[in-house]
């Protein structure tokens, strides 16, 4: 975790602002972070999906949970269910095992898909899951060789994938959210399912609040700090960071 009045005392110095109040805590380090925070977001956003390393960096943001899907094979990943944004799914587990060993789904509307806080994944079981795109989705239903396919469903063979469907509330079925949906459906029916993803990191609203990055991190979001600051005073940014120095600044801080 850092902290941001840890992060303001770092910056100070480099400012050449000790014992001066040039700059608040309110009107300027306060904003400075987050939108250094922000920017870091970003940056961790595009590693990740280029699966390109972060894990290691990322472990205090990574949540796994048991989830159990509606009727046709969705769950909603809902903040309110969850009290926190999802960021980014880092893995689907369609046939983990559980703790307790004998967890089964439970009776619930069909359109409803929830968290099931009294389970945990013990381990991830041995299907790997492949995410998809829609325009995927309907190869899934007839090609043998597609993962998810619906041929290989009822068969040893069965393979698993996974997409966001987006919104498909109707008259008909109400789950009322975006949906991620696990294929083949006709298996993945309510059903025990475990995800893995990242949290979303929050502005913060006072400088004694924490930031849930490694401390690792500490330079990084610092650099980024004092480069708003320095934009915001009419300079040249203090530091060059792009995806790429981000990127190999994470690996090797890793």
């Amino acid at each position: 975790m850092i902290i941001g009045t840890d992060l303001r005392d770092a910056m100070t110095p480099l400012l050449e602002a000790e014992g001066t109040q040039r700059f608040t805590d309110d009107i300027d380090f306060l904003p400075a972070i987050n939108s250094a925070l922000r920017s870091a977001n970003a940056y961790v956003g595009a590693i990740f999906a280029e699966n390109k390393g972060g894990e290691e960096m990322f472990r205090d943001i990574t949540v796994t949970r048991v989830f159990q899907t509606n009727s046709l094979g969705g769950v909603i990943l809902s903040e309110a269910q969850l009290g926190h944004k999802v960021w980014s799914i880092n893995a689907v587990y369609a046939e983990p095992r559980f703790l307790p060993a004998a967890a089964a789904p439970v009776p619930w509307p069909p359109a409803g898909s929830f968290l099931r806080n009294d389970v945990t994944m013990a381990a991830p079981g041995r299907f790997h899951v492949k995410r998809i795109t829609l325009e995927q989705v309907a190869q899934t239903e007839d090609n043998p060789f597609m993962d998810g396919s619906e041929r290989l469903a009822a068969t040893p063979n069965r393979s698993y994938a996974y997409y966001w469907v987006g919104n498909r509330t109707s008259t008909a079925f109400t789950p009322g959210d975006v949906e991620l949906v696990l294929v083949p459906s006709s298996i993945t029916a309510t059903k025990l399912i475990a995800i893995s993803y990242l949290r979303g990191v929050d502005p913060i609203t006072a400088l004694t609040q924490s930031i849930p990055y490694p401390s690792s991190m500490f330079q990084i979001l610092r650099n980024l700090a004092l480069n708003e600051l320095s934009i915001k005073m009419g300079s040249q940014p203090l530091y060059n960071i792009s995806q790429q120095s981000f990127r190999e600044l994470i690996t090797v801080q890793s």
